[in-house]
């Protein structure tokens, strides 16, 4: 699914089985957001996926994103950092409130391979760079329990006023983000998503 926008070639495309996003918008944005993702429909699943992007300003992003909406969500990506040069960063948004719970890791030039896995309530993020190189964990166990209708859903339920109501549940996905207005390019190969109860295996990858 995509978010507020329908799949257009100067946004989204699929050439010899690898997704194209051009950046756009940051994960807050109601608008146009360069995002492409699934519903989560299991309490355990692993979702992994490589990403090739080269920024060239903190302004720019591109990786995986565990996302219930614009104030709710996980966000393991590429971008730069002034000093280290290419940095893997972990975001998270809860609420509307954003934190960085893990320093920036350079990284090396090509291609990068991210992976999210979730047991319940715990979210673990990974990555690994190289053909035989081991996964990595990144940054700490984040609470998946945040990204759910129970927690999205805030206000007093005594007097009965919210100001925002959670009904989507949780999406997994891939996305990009230039907020230098460039529209940097992020090619995504080898998308796979699994139940961790033996089920549910999709993409192009399924079987590896």
């Amino acid at each position: 699914m995509t978010l507020r926008r329908h799949p257009d070639p100067s946004w989204i495309s699929l050439t010899a089985g690898r997704l194209l996003l051009r950046g756009d918008e940051s994960l807050s944005s109601r608008h146009r957001q360069s995002l492409l993702a699934r519903r989560c429909r299991d309490t355990g699943f692993a979702f992994s996926a490589t990403v090739a992007a080269e920024p060239v300003s903190p302004r720019q992003a591109a990786g995986l994103v565990h996302i219930y909406n614009t104030r709710l969500w996980h966000h393991l990506h590429l971008t730069w950092d002034e000093e280290l040069g290419r940095v893997l960063r972990l975001g998270v948004c809860d609420l509307g409130r954003y934190s960085e719970p893990m320093p920036p890791v350079p990284v090396a030039p090509g291609p990068v391979r991210l992976r999210l896995v979730v047991d319940a309530a715990a979210a673990r993020f990974g990555w690994a760079q190289g053909a035989d190189a081991p996964w990595q964990a990144a940054g700490p166990v984040l609470d998946a329990a945040r990204l759910s209708d129970d927690y999205a859903t805030v206000g007093d339920a005594a007097t009965g006023h919210y100001s925002s109501w959670g009904f989507t549940g949780a999406f997994v996905g891939v996305c990009a983000q230039d907020l230098t207005g460039a529209r940097m390019p992020a090619e995504f190969g080898d998308p796979c998503y699994r139940s961790r109860a033996g089920t549910g295996a999709v993409g192009p990858a399924a079987a590896r």
